[in-house]
């Protein structure tokens, strides 16, 4: 019954399209790919993946006037039946002269590249240019290869590195205990001048680093402070797309990288960042090891409710811009972590957003 997967998308069209025909758009691609029209069945302790005819999925178009769309996307996004629902939702919404579109999509069945990947698709098609699907790979081919696959030289890997390093859960400053009923999420946001975002890219010069590893090193030395304590541990989604072949695939590619460091206060700021880059590149050179075992060889502790290993979550992504309609900033219903800190970036500006759970903390 809960929320905490759900991916929901606003989108604002730039101009009328004729409602049955952004609905054969928006059919067009769920009908290319299998992994968009799948449902999953636990039959004798097996998951088993059922991809569900087309005719299955109905996309309503709603014509009402004063009808806020913040506000009907709220009754929209709903918990899914893995096994019963088709796992995307949308809608078409035309109100006070304005068209809009309603996604929701399941997290198992997609992540945030995948999600660009479908409105890129979608931008395609509205203006009408050729999109060639062969071109983009097949999920359930990626999952074969990885479930065949040894992770002999990722565990190796990992073992060697938590042989002399014991990672910590944060000790974050919490208003109340973590007993709590439910998980509640909102989110501030702050746009940094542009001679900050020239100063962090001058550092990342000076550094040989990425900005990537220099705005995380930022947040590390900011969590030691707030904790008081000098092993971090933070979690970042990174895309296991390592293969070109399936660059552009749709499914739920990402996995959640484990990045952790010690930060000294006799350490200087370049060997920080230096050291936080070579954690990132450890992260992406073994993304493929399973969550889970680095889980049973972590044995960091965690109560109920929270992730096994980490309560903060580091993003880090350009900002996507589409020739036929704009996105809209969506409020945060169940927060995944206590703290998530979403970072974007274009030629000319950095965007600092920070989600968080209400049960713990305020703005």
């Amino acid at each position: 019954d809960s929320t905490s997967y759900n991916m929901p998308i606003l989108i604002r069209m730039h101009q009328y399209y004729d409602p049955i025909d952004l609905r054969k758009c928006i059919m067009s691609i769920i009908l290319k790919f299998e992994i968009l029209r799948m449902k999953f069945k636990i039959e004798e302790n097996e998951l088993w993946q059922i991809v569900f005819p087309y005719d299955e999925l109905s996309i309503q178009i709603i014509r009402k006037d004063n009808l806020d769309p913040l506000e009907e996307m709220k009754s929209f996004v709903r918990p899914f039946s893995l096994e019963n629902d088709a796992l995307i939702r949308a809608e078409i919404l035309l109100t006070n002269n304005e068209e809009f579109l309603l996604i929701d999509i399941h997290h198992i069945i997609s992540d945030e590249v995948s999600n660009h990947n479908i409105l890129s698709m979608l931008d395609a098609e509205l203006s009408g240019k050729k999109i060639v699907f062969d071109e983009w790979g097949n999920f359930g081919e990626y999952s074969e290869y990885v479930q065949n696959r040894s992770f002999e030289k990722e565990e190796k890997a990992w073992k060697g590195i938590l042989k002399d390093i014991k990672m910590e859960r944060l000790t974050l400053p919490r208003s109340n205990s973590l007993s709590f009923p439910k998980m509640e999420g909102a989110k501030q946001g702050i746009l940094l001048p542009i001679d900050t975002l020239k100063k962090i890219r001058e550092i990342s010069i000076d550094t040989n680093c990425s900005i990537y590893a220099v705005l995380l090193s930022f947040l590390f030395i900011l969590l030691k402070k707030v904790c008081n304590q000098d092993m971090i541990t933070v979690g970042c989604p990174i895309s296991e797309r390592n293969i070109g072949k399936y660059e552009n695939t749709l499914g739920p590619f990402v996995n959640t990288a484990i990045i952790f460091n010690k930060v000294d206060d006799n350490k200087i700021i370049g060997t920080l960042i230096a050291e936080i880059q070579e954690s990132i590149l450890f992260a992406i050179e073994n993304i493929n090891y399973p969550f889970e075992k680095i889980v049973n060889l972590c044995d960091v502790g965690s109560a109920k409710g929270q992730n096994p290993i980490f309560d903060v979550l580091f993003n880090f992504y350009e900002d996507s811009k589409y020739g036929t309609f704009d996105l809209f900033d969506i409020e945060v219903n169940v927060p995944k972590v206590d703290l998530s800190f979403n970072v974007s970036e274009n030629d000319t500006r950095l965007f600092l957003e920070c989600e968080y759970n209400k049960a713990h903390y305020s703005s």
